[in-house]
């Protein structure tokens, strides 16, 4: 049973149209963690709710930097994402995770797959990782915000 998750706040993210819609597949184990419902999942408990996660969906059509995909891929979850904000820095398609054109059918088709192949799942949240661990850790963002405000401080 190949489990994921959507957080949301609203629409954007694609709940109801994307994420709701995938707990049909019967291989999908599906989580939502988001403010409304009764789904509402405690900061302090967020890293246990990833880390219990196999793939993590971002479908949303627009974001900043999504910091639940930078979380859920610090906790080894592959990702299967649009290409919105700075997911596009953290993704490398195919080796990191999965861009995702956004439809239902695409979707299903990259479920589906990673679904067949849960070592190329387990392969991906570990590529990620190690991603996040190298270049998005907070002593290298520390440094690189440090570097940012010596050059524009005179």
């Amino acid at each position: 049973m190949i489990r994921l998750v959507t957080l949301s706040r609203d629409q954007k993210e694609g709940i109801s149209e994307f994420a709701e819609p995938l707990a049909n597949l019967p291989f999908v184990d599906l989580k939502i963690a988001i403010s409304q419902e009764g789904r509402f999942v405690p900061h302090g408990q967020m890293p246990e709710f990833l880390n219990s996660l196999d793939v993590y969906v971002l479908a949303s059509r627009s974001e900043g930097f999504p910091l639940k995909g930078l979380e859920a891929s610090a906790c080894g979850c592959a990702i299967v994402t649009t290409r919105v904000g700075g997911m596009e820095d953290l993704i490398i398609d195919g080796r990191t995770g999965i861009f995702l054109e956004r439809s239902m059918k695409d979707l299903i088709g990259k479920i589906t797959m990673l679904n067949e192949n849960r070592g190329r799942v387990r392969k991906l949240g570990r590529a990620c990782r190690q991603v996040v661990e190298s270049r998005w850790g907070w002593e290298t963002r520390a440094e690189d915000w440090y570097k940012f405000i010596r050059m524009n401080v005179k």
